[in-house]
């Protein structure tokens, strides 16, 4: 007969539903020979030769629910192992979710950078095209050029397309 598992090999409540079925196990072997008991003792007449005698009885109904207990053990095992996989299941889920969250917090805080500065350069060209138009109707051409050198490439090709 084999070892009943150790008391971590089942869920809690796998634990105490098989606690509960051992229980009745018990007690009902214990009715079942106390039956048997008072079947022996109320005989008066000899045992048949076709009917097994109380112990051989007893035996067979003692390996079945042997059986069973052995059984309900198998499955508790089963049971043990598919709950182990599914919580390595489960754990790699949330570490995929929580890798998947940082990065959803990295582009976030990637692009919100990217559009503040983005505002600050638009902000910055605006300000000096405000500066070049107000300075550009008192200025002579050649202040002008002299001006449009010391601008970035970008506006200075611009301000030179415009005038």
């Amino acid at each position: 007969m084999s070892q009943p598992p150790s008391p971590g090999a089942c869920r809690p409540l796998q634990v105490e539903d098989l606690n509960a079925k051992w229980q009745r196990y018990d007690a009902s072997r214990d009715e079942y020979v106390r039956g048997l008991h008072a079947q022996l003792q109320g005989l008066q007449a000899p045992h048949e030769p076709e009917t097994p005698s109380p112990p051989e009885l007893m035996r067979k109904e003692i390996s079945r629910l042997n059986r069973q207990l052995e059984e309900k053990i198998n499955d508790c095992a089963e049971v043990k192992q598919e709950l182990a996989a599914a919580r390595r299941v489960r754990d790699a889920a949330l570490e995929r979710v929580q890798m998947l969250e940082q990065q959803i917090l990295a582009y976030k805080d990637d692009f919100t950078s990217e559009r503040a500065d983005r505002e600050r350069a638009q902000s910055r060209i605006e300000e000096l095209e405000e500066q070049l138009a107000s300075l550009q109707p008192r200025a002579s051409w050649r202040q002008v050029e002299q001006a449009a050198r010391l601008l970035p490439p970008r506006l200075s090709a611009s301000f030179l397309f415009l005038s």
